[in-house]
């Protein structure tokens, strides 16, 4: 019972959405963790990151050589083939943290805009709907970084660094051990953050998309329930009949303007992340 409520206390923050709360405070957590983005003022910080983001490229060269040796070098066809579709898969992933990182920036508006919460702010409907998509979001980064880092234990534990398609080839190690094992090292957390860079690359279309979607459903809700706030309003502003006509067309302008704003603001976004992605 007691650790129950402890994981509770420190699940709380990232599962319930607060006035203060960074939508997407577990996403950059992720990102840092498996090398897309980091921000920081430290600069010896943003050096070893920059290191960091320079493993994956660094990990697609050494397989591309690797692959280049086991055809030409050991003349083992199979390996090679094998090592090739790998390339595939690891070039791939690659290519698609890069275009992560080129549209990282141009994606930080939506982000803003999902973040500010503004359009019918305290409305226990808007607040319903924004903490689904907070949760959703996020019980599903929470699982694919479990499913990783158990991925990661399977492949120490059972030792597959030392398979076939993993390890450095024969002849480097008696040639040159020393470089052997600088390889082999580099290598060796590429299905941490190999595949977490590929998990992040679709949880951050996700996430924009989850919230985006929540200020979508949160526009359709003002627009089905226009006509009672307005009527509403007016009961509670106008005793009088021939104001109260006046004072209802003049409220019911404002409010549908109001929602036809919201609704061209979320549309503005959806086509800026369309033209992004």
């Amino acid at each position: 019972m007691a650790l129950w409520i402890y994981l509770r206390q420190r699940l709380t923050p990232i599962l319930e959405l607060r006035d203060d709360s960074d939508y997407f405070v577990l996403l950059k957590w992720l990102y840092a963790f498996y090398g897309v983005q980091l921000k920081t003022k430290r600069v010896w910080l943003r050096a070893l990151f920059l290191l960091y983001q320079l493993l994956l490229p660094t990990q697609c060269a050494i397989w591309l050589y690797r692959t280049w040796a086991a055809a030409y070098v050991e003349h083992n066809t199979t390996l090679a083939l094998s090592l090739l579709c790998g390339q595939f898969a690891l070039t791939s992933i690659m290519f698609r943290l890069i275009l992560l990182l080129l549209s990282y920036n141009q994606l930080q508006p939506i982000r803003s805009y999902i973040n500010s919460r503004r359009f019918l702010r305290n409305h226990t409907k808007a607040q319903g709907l924004r903490q689904r998509a907070f949760r959703t979001n996020n019980i599903l980064i929470i699982g694919l970084m479990a499913y990783g880092t158990m991925n990661f234990l399977i492949y120490e534990a059972s030792d597959l660094q030392w398979h076939d398609i993993f390890r450095m080839p024969p002849y480097l190690m008696q040639v040159n051990r020393p470089l052997a094992w600088t390889l082999q090292i580099i290598m060796h957390p590429m299905t941490m953050n190999g595949l977490g860079a590929f998990i992040a690359s679709f949880l951050s279309m996700h996430t924009l998309l989850t919230g985006l979607q929540a200020e979508f459903l949160l526009v359709e809700f003002s627009f089905v329930g226009l006509l009672k706030r307005v009527e509403e309003q007016v009961l509670q502003d106008s005793t009088v009949d021939e104001p109260r006509q006046r004072l209802l067309w003049e409220t019911f302008n404002r409010e549908l303007g109001i929602c036809v704003r919201e609704h061209c603001e979320v549309v503005r976004y959806v086509i800026r992340y369309k033209e992004t992605s």
